[in-house]
This record gives C-alpha cells, sequence and structure tokens, in this order.
C-alpha cells in the first residue's frame, strides 16, 4: 500500500504487482517459463505415470475493492491414460521487497478476524474436499478429457481495513505523532496450486479417494455440473459480468422429474459440439432425456468452432405480400387468413359518441345485438376507459342491432376519442371474437411459413442421414394472448396507445411491467407445440425448429446482453409470435447480437439457425466443450 501524508486514518487499497509463472513438475524436473504473461490451463502432457504441477497465481497491479480476478484452472488429459486428478493449495500475503521462501514467516491471512481475500471454488460438488486437505475430482478423467474448473477466480475482498500506524510520545507542547508503514503496505497475495494425476491412484501414497466411472453420456455430463437450480435467477436483470451467473443451471420447476431440465446460461465457453460435420451450441436438455442445440457454422480447417455464426441463411419470417394478416404469425399458419381490419373513424360516425358500445353480442340466424351495452353521449373522455377495456363490440351506429359487427382490436395513437380512430375487424354470419381466434390462432392447419420452408429444406439436404440421432422432441410457438383486446372480451391490461394486442412471451417478459413471469421450457398448449408425432401437433416434416424467446431469456439474452451461450455477428429470428398490431399484421420475436430479445415485424430479412435435440443415448467421444475442443459425439449402435 501507498503511503500517504494526510494526519487521519484512510482504508487503503491492497498494491500488486503482477509477476505470474508458471511451475511444470514433470519427472523432477522443474521448468519456468519466465516471459509467459498469462496461464491458460491447459495441461499438455506426455505418458509418465504419475504427473504433478504447480500453477501460482499472484495478485493484480492496483487489486480494487470487491475487484474479481479470473482464474480458471482444471486439469486436461493428454497422457494416453484414464487418469485420477487431485487439487490443493495454498495462499498466503508477501510483504514487499520479501525474499523469504518460508511461507509461514509471511504476513498472516487474516487480521483481527477478517480476511482480506476470498477464492471462489467453481464446483465443490466435483471437488471433493478430503481430511487430508486435498480436492479429490469425483470423476475418473479419460484421455483426451478434462476436469472441470477447480478455481474460477479471486476477490480482494475488502472485508479488513489497512491503515497507516503512528508511533506518538507526549512532549512539552503536546503529542507528537510520525507516521510509519503497515507491513502490508505494498504486499502482494498469492496461491500456489498443486495439481496431481494419476493411472493409479490405489498404488499413490496418501492418496484416499477412488473416483467414480466418467459417464460418456452427454446428458449426464450435462447434470452432473449444474450449479443448482435457478430459484434465485432474476430474470430481468439478463446474464452479465455483475450478476456473475455463468454455467449450467436446473430448471427449479422440473428438478424432480425422471429427466430434468438443465440450461446453459451467461457467457459459458464449453457448449460446444461437433456434430454431422457442423457446429451447434447447447441450450438445454429436455423433459425425455435429450440435448437441445443451435446452429454455429461450419468448422474450421482445424476442427476449431467460432462464437460468430450468422446461420445457414436469411429469410423473412413469413413476407408479408398476399399474407398480412396475423394467421400467419404462426411457424404453421392458422387456418383462415380473410381476416381484416377496417379504420372506423369519428368523421365517417363509426366511431363517436351516440354509438352503442358492448361487452358481448348475440346472434340470432340474421342480426348481431349487443349485450352489455355502454352509451356514450356526452363528453367523450368519461366513457374512454371503458370503452378501451371492456366494450369492444359496436355496430358503428346509433343502433345496438346490425347484420354485421365490428370488433375493435386497436387505436391509432396515444388517446382515443381525441384522435378519433379505432381499428376493428368486421364480422358477419354469428363469427365473434372466440370464432376468429379458433380460426386464426388455435390452429395450425394453414400453410407453411417462410422460414419453415427454409429450415426444411436446408435439413432435408443436410441431416437426414443422421436423423435417427435427433429425437422428436417439442419447438414452442406459443399463440396465447396475455393481454390486448384479443385477450378477451374485458382487457384490464391494455398495450401503450392501445395499439394491438401481446402474446404469451410478453407476459414473460422482462420488461413486462419490470414484472415478468419466469420464462417456460413447456408449451402451454398442444396446438402450439411442434412435433413431428403426435406428442404435439404434428405439424413438424422433420425434427428441427427455431429457438424460442424463452429459452433466449433462459440463456441470459435479456435485457441487452452479449452475455448468453449462443452468441452471433448477426440477428436471427426465433420461432416465437410476439404481438399483432393495429392492421391486424404481426411482429415475431428476435435475438440480436447486440440488442438482445426485441419484437420485429415478421416482413423483413433476418438470419435463420436451425435447432435440433440429440437422443439421450448420445455419448460424448472426445474434446472438452470449447470452441478450439468441441465436443465430439458416438452411439452404441
Amino acid at each position: 500500500m501507498k503511503k500517504q501524508d494526510k494526519a487521519a486514518k484512510k482504508k487503503r487499497t491492497i498494491l500488486a504487482v503482477s509477476a505470474v509463472g508458471v511451475l511444470v513438475l514433470i519427472g523432477g524436473v522443474i521448468a519456468y517459463n519466465r516471459n509467459r504473461q498469462f496461464f491458460d490451463n491447459l495441461f499438455h502432457l506426455g505418458s509418465t505415470d504419475d504427473e504433478s504441477f504447480i500453477e501460482v497465481f499472484d495478485s493484480p497491479q492496483n487489486w480494487a475493492c470487491q475487484e474479481e480476478t479470473l482464474k480458471s484452472v482444471h486439469y486436461e488429459n493428454g497422457s494416453g491414460y484414464t487418469r485420477a486428478v487431485r487439487v490443493k493449495y495454498e495462499d498466503y500475503w508477501k510483504r514487499k521487497n520479501s525474499t523469504s521462501t518460508d511461507h509461514e514467516t509471511e504476513l498472516p491471512k487474516e487480521k483481527d478476524g477478517k480476511s482480506l481475500t476470498k477464492i471462489n471454488f467453481q464446483n465443490e460438488e466435483l471437488w471433493i474436499l478430503n481430511q487430508d486437505g486435498w480436492y479429490y475430482y469425483k470423476y475418473e478423467v479419460p484421455n483426451g478429457g478434462m476436469t472441470d474448473d477447480f478455481m474460477k477466480s479471486v476477490v480482494f475482498d475488502c472485508d479488513f481495513e489497512e491503515t497507516e500506524e503512528y508511533e506518538c510520545t507526549m512532549t512539552a507542547t503536546g503529542k507528537e505523532c510520525e507516521s510509519g508503514e503497515s507491513d502490508y503496505m505494498d504486499a502482494t497475495y498469492h496461491v500456489y496450486i498443486t495439481i496431481q494425476a494419476t493411472t493409479e491412484p490405489s498404488t499413490v501414497a496418501g492418496w484416499s479417494y477412488t473416483p467414480e466411472v466418467f459417464s460418456e453420456y452427454l446428458y449426464d455430463y450435462i447434470a452432473d455440473r449444474t450449479n443448482g437450480s435457478d430459484a434465485g435467477i432474476d430474470y430481468k436483470t439478463g446474464a452479465n459480468e455483475n450478476t456473475k451467473e455463468k454455467g449450467i443451471y436446473t430448471y427449479a420447476e422440473h428438478a424432480g422429474d425422471e429427466y430434468p431440465v438443465y440450461f446453459y446460461r451467461g457467457a459459458v465457453k464449453n457448449n460446444f459440439v461437433i456434430f454431422n460435420d457442423i457446429c451447434w451450441q447447447i441450450l438445454r436438455t429436455t423433459d425425455t432425456g435429450g440435448t437441445k442445440m443451435i446452429y454455429s457454422g461450419a468448422p474450421d480447417e482445424n476442427g476449431k468452432c467460432s462464437a460468430n455464426s450468422t446461420g445457414i441463411a436469411e429469410t423473412e419470417y413469413n413476407a408479408y405480400e398476399g399474407k398480412q394478416n396475423a394467421a400467419y404469425v404462426g411457424y404453421v399458419a392458422g387456418s383462415n387468413s380473410s381476416y381484416a381490419t377496417t379504420q372506423l373513424t369519428t368523421s365517417s360516425g363509426q366511431y363517436a359518441n351516440g354509438n352503442y358500445y358492448g361487452n358481448d353480442v348475440e346472434w340470432n340466424g340474421s342480426q348481431y345485438t349487443l349485450v352489455n351495452t355502454i352509451h356514450p353521449t356526452s363528453k367523450w373522455n368519461d366513457y374512454e376507459d371503458d370503452v378501451d377495456k371492456r366494450y369492444h363490440y359496436t355496430c358503428g351506429t346509433t343502433s345496438a342491432t346490425c347484420e354485421s359487427v365490428y370488433y375493435i382490436i386497436a387505436s391509432r395513437g396515444s388517446s382515443i376519442g381525441q384522435n378519433g380512430a379505432v381499428y376493428a375487424i368486421s364480422l358477419s354470419n354469428g363469427d365473434t371474437l372466440e370464432t376468429v381466434k379458433q380460426e386464426v390462432f388455435n390452429n395450425s392447419d394453414g400453410a407453411d411459413s417462410d422460414i419453415k420452408t427454409v429450415v426444411d429444406n436446408w435439413f432435408r439436404d443436410n441431416m437426414t442421414s443422421v436423423a435417427s440421432r435427433i429425437e422428436d422432441t417439442v419447438y414452442c410457438g406459443d399463440r396465447t394472448f396475455s393481454r390486448g383486446t384479443l385477450y378477451g372480451l374485458t382487457t384490464e391490461d391494455l398495450l401503450y396507445d392501445w395499439d394491438g394486442s401481446e402474446f404469451g412471451i410478453e407476459s414473460r417478459s422482462p420488461d413486462y411491467h419490470n414484472t415478468g413471469n419466469k420464462p417456460i421450457v413447456d408449451c402451454p398448449r398442444k396446438v402450439d407445440s411442434y412435433t413431428v408425432g403426435n406428442t404435439g401437433n404434428g405439424k413438424l416434416t422433420y425434427p428441427v425448429g427455431l429457438l424460442t424467446t424463452d429459452e433466449a431469456i433462459l440463456g441470459g439474452a435479456f435485457p441487452v446482453t452479449k452475455d448468453k451461450p449462443f452468441e452471433s455477428n448477426g440477428e436471427f429470428w426465433t420461432m416465437t409470435p410476439d404481438g399483432v398490431g393495429r392492421g391486424f399484421n404481426w411482429i415475431v420475436s428476435t435475438v440480436g447480437s447486440n440488442e438482445g430479445v426485441i419484437g420485429r415485424s415478421a416482413g423483413i430479412s433476418l438470419y435463420v439457425r436451425p435447432v435440433i435435440s440429440l437422443t439421450h443415448t448420445t455419448k460424448i467421444n472426445g474434446g472438452n466443450g470449447t470452441a478450439d475442443k468441441p465436443f465430439t459425439l458416438k452411439w452404441d449402435n
């Protein structure tokens, strides 16, 4: 700590100079790498029977209070044999300019019962602390495999206040004090980490743990590495450097299932897979034990993947030409795409004082009668809120009966009655709001979307030879309404400017009145559950779909953040409907490289990134899940 000439005691920050070195002990020979400024923690070793390594953490220069310094430590097995691994560490504070090699004589790690530092361990269930002081890795490490991180970071905890020290004496003129330096001035913090690996732990003196056999199944590998339940995650904040949410989490509502659902969240770097000579990034597991992955481009000539995929193509979700109807919001459209909106204006008398507005209608075979009506005859503002929320049917006249009726779905502008215009669907022959919803949103009996056609053609041309390795899981295109006039006859929750209606994803979006519900992994309705077989709606041609917005939020892609497990070089489509606008047109959610999750008009061209789900029988053949060494896969038959 640097000395400052001040009369009062001040809280200090430890100043330390980084001088990271690596000691690698192989066959009794110690080699010191003097020029290396960081250690990447990847051990590439020969086939010696027993191996021991020492890694050093030195505190960085000007280590700030509560600053977290990343320090990833793990063992990678390149020995040619299966290994058992154990780790221990020793940490201490070193005085300025000290040359002592006796750590016991250095500064204490605690002062006045308070610790200066905190080591964050990655997963204490996978690294088992024994009474001998060693942390034993739970599983055998096969050749070509690696352990999970032992530690992930060190934090200068600031529980300890270091002050300048003063020597004071009494003189004839009073107390005189001379400042001095604390022992911790310019001290540095060090951690020595020893990693040992052996093929025969039973023959090593003092080795007190027998590792479990490593499960080759991809699902089991993911399950064993969960950080625990997501019950404590605040999905309104996204995953970022402040929340420190990074890794695998268990979806709490499925924790007790035969196959709990696990998902990747934050800027993870170990979810890459090569399958069918294509790079993928793992998103989550399914309730049938499968593993969902998103397309991440082609590997390079060295078999490495990239986190910056664009996709298989660019396309509109559904081109608007000839399809300007909300039926086309579905991955497969609804059966009736003939409904259109009409603008009702005050000047035409269709939307004005003196007209009747009903909460519901009755049909007698030839005409409609408005039910539970309101009849504004004075100042419009006295009725505006009631009409907005509860009285959406109107004949557009001063009568409460008519052969055809309007159902109001949206306004234009910020205040109905002031600008004098709304948008409505014209209904006849006994059709009602429920008829519209049934024919437009409650089935998938219409045409395939443009994006489904692109995805299907790509799968047909590239993936049919490996289709038996892909499970028929659900891809959800939720079209339940969460608010707006299409939600129901009484709508207490209107959109801003009353400009349409929103689907269910908006109620699970973190910006929904800042109280968004939790993102889901189960599709609310079978009609929106896209599958090949009859476990869902049976509307898929091949077992392939797109990312859902719920999955994107689970991964941390909201609000605006780059910390998500499926980075992209550009904005790409999800298969999640977002809303219906005033023109009965539609909006679909997308994921941007920097924007997070947003809604887009479905007629623009964006990237397409298919999603597939591997079967539960999928096994890991090699790799460690990083972009440089993606998992390779195998099956028993």
